[in-house]
Order: structure tokens, then sequence, then C-alpha cells
């Protein structure tokens, strides 16, 4: 009778946690040409078949923050099946500071490797940078 005491205090201490789901994917890429690096932290997802959404960090070669970024897009493509996802349905809106940028509706219609490129200008200068995705 102890014992069950004992599990029930510790499963309902471990329910009170903070509910807020963990990052899921978290990486830096360097833009092919070099005029900036970029941070993406999914806030949900990624997932196959439900909406996920990313927020996006631009920084210069030293790391600090870019803040004229401008003419953002972000094209989701599954090369081993050599399609993509609705871009139509996506949504680039501006963070809280000048170099974060937020893509929602993000729609990956299947689990599987996907890569994502991602263009944006700075400086009057267009550059891209690509990142792979597994998506469940």
């Amino acid at each position: 009778m102890k014992l069950f005491f004992i599990l029930a205090t510790l499963l309902l201490l471990t329910s009170c946690a903070d509910n807020k789901p963990p990052v899921l994917f978290e990486k830096t890429i360097q833009s092919k040409q070099a005029q900036f690096k970029v941070q993406f932290i999914w806030e949900s997802g990624p997932t196959a078949q439900s909406f996920s959404s990313v927020k996006i960090l631009f920084y210069d070669k030293k790391g600090l923050p870019l803040n004229d970024i401008k003419d953002i897009t972000f094209i989701p493509f599954m090369p081993s099946h050599g399609h993509g996802t609705s871009v139509e349905d996506q949504v680039i809106t501006t963070g809280h500071s000048p170099n974060e940028f937020i893509v929602t509706n993000v729609f990956f219609v299947m689990g599987g490797s996907w890569v994502i490129t991602l263009t944006a200008k700075t400086a009057g200068i267009s550059d891209s940078a690509e990142v792979s995705v597994d998506v469940p």
C-alpha cells in the first residue's frame, strides 16, 4: 500500500510540470553566399498531416542580429518523392525583434526527409540557405 501512495505522489508531481512542448528541432545554417546565418526553431512540429510553425532568426557573419531582412521565401521540398507542399498555406510574419520571423501553416503532406530552402535579401543581396528536416 505504501508503494501505491509513493507512486501516486510521484505521478501527481510530474503531471504538474510545465506543459510547454519541447523544441523538436533547432538548427543554425550558413547561407550559400555567406550573407547571413539563419536559425530555425520549430515551435510546433515538424509533423506530417498537421500544420507546423517555425521561428526563423537571421544573423550576420559575426553572429549579430540582422535587421534589414526582406523578401523572404520558405519552400519545403521532398526530394525522394519529387514534390513540395502548398506554399499558399504558409504565412510569414515578423516576430518580436527585427531579425525574427515566424512561418506558420507549414503543412508537410507526409512524413520523411524534406529540404527547406529559405531565401532572403540583406544589404540588397539575395541569398539562400537549405536545411534538411526529418518529418515524423
